[in-house]
């Protein structure tokens, strides 16, 4: 079908063996909306530029608990994904649609070229319905993003943010869990754009090579007691 040629020929210009791909992050920014019912719309923005070779496409994976509903095709996350300076310049192939998982590829129009001046900004969005309801229900979830980007990241922030309405309903606490985060900055934050209230991670050396940022995010409902129990992570989220 679609889905396998997809990826024949993704595996035709970068077959699987090779581990590190050619390219480096100058800027990444990640932002979580997390709405009551645990209802989630996210936005991630790269600045991504070739590295020692011309960068044809980009691998993205998006993921949920298993706890989460199930999504049966990427077009019901309302998924999108753009070159901040100019339309049609990214299309993508679907290569993995599963309930749970969506891997998919983005392709550069035209290619980056590695002369250090060709960089792009490339935006994706997307809503995941109940997608942090092992958080509501569990009390604890965790968030994983991978940086595969060649070289540090020197720019980098995530946030997350809670509808008003939640916080009315639930004490939140948000911490980083792996040594990759320990470097950055991570405080209280709130959106000029919609008064949402969170947190916010940033850090000006991000670590790249596969280096996986960990966070934990909990709650427990007002007037409960503390639930000590020990909740397993979100499973991968992005690169």
């Amino acid at each position: 079908g679609n889905m396998q040629a997809a990826q024949r020929i993704v595996h035709q210009l970068f077959p699987p063996e090779v581990d590190k791909p050619p390219f480096v992050f100058e800027r990444v920014e990640r932002t979580y909306l997390i709405m009551k019912g645990g209802d989630t719309s996210v936005r991630a923005l790269y600045r991504i530029k070739a590295y020692q070779a011309p960068l044809h496409f980009w691998k993205i994976g998006i993921s949920a608990e298993s706890i989460a509903p199930g999504v049966d095709f990427l077009d019901e996350l309302h998924f999108k994904v753009k070159d901040c300076a100019a339309e049609k310049r990214v299309a993508y192939l679907v290569h993995s649609d599963d309930s749970h998982l969506k891997e998919l590829s983005v392709f550069f129009l035209p290619r980056i070229e590695p002369d250090g001046k060709d960089s792009r900004d490339i935006e994706f969005t997307y809503a995941w319905p109940g997608m942090v309801r092992k958080l509501l229900e569990q009390g604890e979830e965790e968030f994983a993003l991978v940086l595969k980007s060649r070289q540090t990241v020197p720019r980098l922030s995530y946030t997350i943010l809670f509808h008003p309405a939640l916080r009315r309903e639930y004490r939140f606490s948000f911490e980083g869990v792996s040594a990759s985060v320990r470097s950055g900055n991570l405080k209280e934050f709130e959106s000029e754009e919609n008064g949402w209230t969170g947190w916010r991670y940033e850090t000006q050396s991000a670590p790249a090579e596969g280096a996986e940022l960990l966070f934990r995010l909990s709650c427990q409902p007002k007037g409960s007691r503390k639930n000590n129990s020990r909740i397993s992570g979100e499973g991968y989220e992005g690169v």
